[in-house]
């Protein structure tokens, strides 16, 4: 992995946790804001209003914190499939690298194979030329004295 992708995963997660920071400062703020909204208006509302009023507050806090979460959770998964991508990549690089050494091997025991081919084929001449010369000196006999 080299330095650019790394610079871009820290970006993209001081984003995330910018984003993150504004949510949470929006949410704050939210609560501040009914806070006042509840001392302001005590004793005007009934019941019911205050229960609409928390009942929305909650599904904007829990939309904002479910948010917040499928975010993150995206995240994980891209960060996840980078790093299955880059070991199927380095994976794949190894395969390689044994493939090239096996058939260098090959190529080394191919060429040890013709090198004892041309050695059997000397030596097979060697013989015959000895077993020539041999049957002519046996079937002459003044070479024999």
């Amino acid at each position: 992995m080299d330095d650019t992708d790394l610079n871009g995963q820290f970006q993209q997660m001081c984003k995330q946790a910018e984003y993150s920071l504004e949510k949470i400062q929006d949410a704050i703020s939210n609560r501040s804001q009914s806070q006042t909204d509840v001392a302001t208006t005590k004793g005007r509302r009934s019941e019911a209003d205050d229960r609409t009023r928390a009942d929305t507050s909650h599904a904007n806090a829990s939309g904002h914190w479910q948010e917040l979460r499928d975010h993150w959770h995206a995240h994980l998964a891209k960060v996840r499939q980078d790093a299955e991508k880059k070991k199927a990549e380095l994976d794949a690089t190894h395969a390689a690298h044994y493939a090239e050494e096996a058939e260098g091997n090959a190529q080394e025991a191919i060429q040890f194979a013709v090198d004892a081919i041309g050695e059997a084929e000397h030596t097979v001449l060697y013989a015959v030329s000895a077993r020539a010369e041999a049957n002519a000196l046996a079937s002459d006999p003044a070479s024999r004295a």
